[in-house]
């Protein structure tokens, strides 16, 4: 089979592992919260879950990428995975004491003096996730995908089970029985505390499902090989970090940059809700990741290998502005995913689709650095990106709200791809199939507009003439692009291309 035929492969497996949980929460959840939360509430929702997207890189601090790095060498594999383990295991514990005895003035600062729960659950939650991720990477590098989608899958569906059973089922059922023991445990004012409890109780379920993989390692500890981790790690977890916040920041900030502070809850879920219609984009970045990574190192010695990278960027880039044309075309059905009271943000998604792109573009760049050794670049990078965001949103969100915030996430993460590539082309120079990548991206939003423009989206028929152009756009890519077609149908001879450089 091809190296790129089975990456793909890799790709659509994890995808159920990625895909189908994160499918799941927007074609249900999604709809379900945006009906039954105002926007305000749905806004505390999102600020929380950015502040989650930013701890779990910080309590995993790089060492899944360590662990991918170092347990290439067969006899050191099984120390190197429970030394992994066991830091993990003890700063997770440290973060859930530290997150309790500091709830309370947490709360103060973020504004929730009166909701310490919601304090409390994102500690267990960031907690628990950070070290489940280990066992998550060792199935990740023994190639068990399907494992992996399992447990992905079966986690979310707990999450659902247990959110419209706290969110509908108990206040229903509590009407009629109200004597019930049940009943007398359920707290009807905690309407937004259900959404973190359920996460917590399908987190714990996760755990007990990796019990195999955690029980495989022992509780060992070397500070010479930590420390050698640690020192390839931490340009990973300054880069991550750096990554997640600006990936985060813009929900963090919005509420505090927002000009009338009585709307910006408002917009915070406006926007939050909106950055969900772009889940198909984020998916598609995100699987082909979890599936690229262990490819790259995989194939870091093949003789073609600067090749193999350059073709799996232009392929990415292909799918990737094949999915932004598709939604943005769509539009009519994806909005349905969110309630009417939410529409007015609607402007924001090409945008944000757009700057998913750049991040999936700027995380196949990157190999470079992870290859070459010099992590402390991503870290630069990254710090640069976080710097931007900051200062982008700034600028931005005071004058155009929630737009300014979708915005800064385009040029930012934008930059942050064309400053990984620039630097690549001089350390480690891989032959990007610039003519296939631009012409993907120049095509996709030549149609896009036009459709726009002409109001196509207005008429009775515009699912014929929105699918219509999806279907041209793959044709003359595929048409005019002769390496891609050569892929198209015979991946199977990837081996055999010879160096381009």
């Amino acid at each position: 089979m091809g190296k790129i035929q089975r990456l793909i492969g890799q790709t659509l497996i994890y995808g159920l592992g990625t895909m189908i949980p994160r499918l799941l929460n927007f074609v249900i959840l999604t709809p379900y919260y945006t009906r039954i939360f105002k926007p305000d509430e749905y806004g505390i929702i999102t600020e929380l879950y950015a502040y989650i997207i930013v701890l779990q890189v910080l309590l995993t601090y790089g060492m899944e990428t360590g662990y991918f790095r170092f347990s290439r060498d067969e006899k050191r594999k099984g120390l190197i995975y429970s030394i992994v383990q066991t830091s993990v295991l003890f700063t997770s514990v440290l973060f859930i004491i530290v997150t309790f005895l500091l709830g309370k003035s947490i709360a103060n600062v973020l504004g929730y003096e009166n909701k310490v729960i919601l304090i409390f659950a994102v500690g267990l939650i960031v907690s628990m996730d950070a070290f489940s991720a280990i066992p998550f990477a060792k199935l990740r590098m023994e190639g068990k995908a399907m494992k992996f989608a399992i447990i992905k899958i079966i986690n979310v569906v707990i999450t659902l089970i247990l959110v419209f059973g706290f969110l509908s089922f108990f206040p229903a059922y509590c009407l009629k029985n109200t004597n019930s023991i049940l009943c007398a445990l359920y707290v009807p004012e905690y309407k937004v505390e259900y959404v973190f409890i359920a996460n917590i109780v399908a987190s714990f379920f996760v755990l007990i499902m990796l019990f195999n993989e955690i029980y495989e390692s022992e509780l060992r500890f070397d500070i010479k090989i930590f420390t050698e981790l640690l020192k390839f790690s931490l340009p990973v977890l300054i880069a991550g970090i750096g990554g997640s916040l600006t990936d985060a920041m813009d929900r963090i900030l919005l509420k505090h940059l927002i000009k009338d502070g009585s709307d910006a809850m408002y917009q915070l879920g406006i926007y939050g809700a909106n950055i969900k219609l772009s889940v198909i984009m984020m998916l598609f970045v995100q699987m082909f990741r979890y599936a690229a990574e262990p490819f790259y190192f995989e194939n870091m010695y093949d003789k073609n290998a600067k090749n193999l990278y350059a073709d799996v960027m232009k392929v990415f880039v292909f799918i990737g502005m094949l999915i932004f044309l598709f939604v943005l075309l769509n539009l009519n059905v994806f909005k349905l995913f969110i309630g009417r009271n939410y529409y007015e943000g609607l402007k924001i998604v090409p945008v944000v689709m757009m700057s998913y792109l750049f991040i999936g573009i700027q995380n196949n760049a990157s190999i470079w650095y992870k290859i070459t050794k010099k992590t402390m670049v991503g870290a630069y990078i990254t710090a640069i990106g976080a710097i931007l965001t900051i200062v982008f949103n700034y600028m931005l969100v005071p004058k155009f709200g929630y737009y300014g915030a979708a915005v800064t996430r385009l040029l930012t993460f934008g930059l942050m791809a064309a400053i990984t590539i620039y630097l690549g082309n001089k350390k480690y120079f891989i032959p990007y199939r610039w003519s296939g990548i631009f012409l993907a991206i120049t095509l996709s939003i030549l149609f896009f507009i036009l459709f726009s423009s002409l109001k196509l989206n207005e008429s009775r028929f515009w699912f014929i003439y929105a699918n219509s152009i999806v279907i041209l756009y793959v044709f003359i890519i595929i048409t005019f692009d002769k390496q891609l077609r050569k892929e198209a149908f015979k991946l199977s001879r990837y081996g055999r291309y010879k160096d381009q450089k």
